[in-house]
């Protein structure tokens, strides 16, 4: 009897040291991290971290935005300096986005991105964007009268291109693929006279080759870019016809299909794009509403499918040449044909540089209204 109660007694002891009540933070002692920013200098890197100051709120209901700017010789190392800065313990598990100046991103991001992949409170569907502007910079802007948010950063990024942590390590740490994520940068507003003029944008796509940023897509290459990858309404095109003259075209959804093909080692994909699109025409254009709309449509179906064939052929070329695999054409063949694939893996990027494509499009238009250019 007297060793059961010793035994229970030890394990009530056990229970308690490892509840963690000794070091058990209040909230008001912790700085819950929203967003963090990544730029290198030439000696070290500097971190900027966007976190919710609940010991210093803006009122009863609502915490404080604190921007904190930090550094070290390594992101780890400049991390660990925000307690000694702030006298907070850093929450990582309310984390949204991460964002990489171009510098860190180009010297190659396997020097930090570990600690958002072992650190036990960060997680894998924190978005992740590269950004020309110092990161500083963008949590420091304002959204309409008040600082701008990391959730509001955070949905600029579409959830259709899958810039997070989760598909970046992934691509990353696969010998055949290469990342993408978001491009993100400051521009001033258009018509503008205020004094807060400048706005945060989606400019494009940044592409790694392995772990380096290689190339920024912008305009119709970053267009191109999100047609193939699914990614709506991202920018439009002008189309213009004899009987309606000019007419805007917006991408509401995209589905891109991908085949191999391999002839005496010649590897060709098959890309099949079955596209929706949205038809906003001018006031002007009295023929487009009358009898002969559907041969309208039809013209117009056609025009916007030779546009987009060539913007997608001119992104997919540009791409290929830089000797990248961010189509994931590596995953496409390996499952389609694997004993073939496993014949030239080891030797992917050379094949890369080879391969051949064929795009065919299916687009169907849908006029939505009237709406001057």
């Amino acid at each position: 009897m007297r060793n059961k109660i010793l035994n229970l007694s030890f394990i009530f002891i056990i229970i308690m040291l490892f509840s963690g009540c000794s070091e058990q933070h209040q909230l008001h002692q912790k700085l819950i991290i929203q967003g963090i920013g990544i730029d290198k200098t030439a000696d070290n890197y500097k971190v900027t971290v966007q976190a919710l100051d609940f010991q210093n709120p803006m009122s009863e209901d609502e915490p404080s935005l604190k921007i904190i700017e930090i550094s070290g010789e390594s992101v780890t190392k400049a991390l660990d300096n925000i307690s000694k800065k702030t006298s907070l313990k850093p929450v990582y598990s309310q984390n949204l986005v991460l964002i990489l100046g171009e510098e860190a991103a180009k010297t190659g991001v396997n020097n930090f991105i570990d600690f958002f992949v072992r650190h036990c409170e960060t997680r894998p569907k924190v978005k992740i964007c590269v950004t020309k502007s110092q990161t500083s910079e963008i949590f420091k802007l304002k959204y309409g009268e008040k600082s701008i948010k990391s959730k509001n950063i955070h949905d600029l990024i579409p959830q259709k291109l899958n810039s997070d942590i989760l598909h970046f390590v992934s691509n990353l740490k696969n010998s055949y693929t290469d990342p993408w994520i978001a491009w993100l940068d400051i521009e001033e507003k258009k018509e503008s006279n205020k004094e807060n003029n400048k706005e945060l944008v989606l400019k494009g796509i940044g592409i790694f080759k392995e772990d380096k940023l290689i190339n920024l897509l912008e305009n119709q290459d970053a267009f191109g870019f999100m047609i193939l990858k699914n990614v709506p309404n991202f920018n439009s095109c002008i189309i213009n016809t004899e009987q309606t003259g000019e007419i805007t075209c917006v991408i509401n959804n995209s589905k891109t299909d991908i085949n191999p093909e391999i002839n005496n080692n010649n590897i060709k994909f098959c890309i099949n794009l079955n596209i929706n699109a949205s038809v906003f025409s001018l006031d002007k254009n009295k023929n487009f509403y009358t009898h002969n709309f559907e041969e309208t449509k039809k013209e117009l179906e056609n025009k916007l499918s030779e546009q987009i064939k060539q913007i997608c052929n001119e992104t997919l070329s540009k791409i290929l040449k830089l000797n990248i695999d961010v189509f994931e054409f590596s995953k496409i063949l390996r499952n389609s044909c694997p004993k073939y694939f496993k014949l030239i893996r080891n030797n992917w990027r050379e094949h890369l540089k080879n391969v051949k494509f064929e795009i065919k499009q299916d687009i169907k238009i849908t006029a939505t209204g009237k709406e001057p250019i």
